[in-house]
């Protein structure tokens, strides 16, 4: 199985960006959250419509979100991954 994993400690170009949205905006962070074609699943502090958007809190709890939808479509989940995982 392959992946990912980047490290914004080594991308010049991020630079300490943080996602933000308007009031009352968090459905474009629900569709960022959506999986793609049950393949791709996105997680960060984007992806959180909740309080915690934009926050390192935020993109740990759209982690456990996303794997635990993961989990679901693999068909391998029996309950939700705790964000206290992180």
């Amino acid at each position: 199985h392959a992946g990912l994993v980047h490290v914004w400690a080594w991308d010049a170009c991020a630079r300490g960006a943080y996602s933000y949205v308007r009031v009352d905006g968090g459905g474009p962070r629900r569709e960022l959250a959506r999986p793609l074609e049950s393949t791709l699943y996105m997680a960060g502090e984007a992806c959180d419509p909740g309080e915690h958007g934009g926050t390192v809190a935020g993109a740990l709890d759209s982690g456990a979100a996303a794997a635990t939808r993961l989990l679901r479509a693999l068909g391998r989940a029996r309950r939700r991954v705790p964000a206290s995982a992180r």
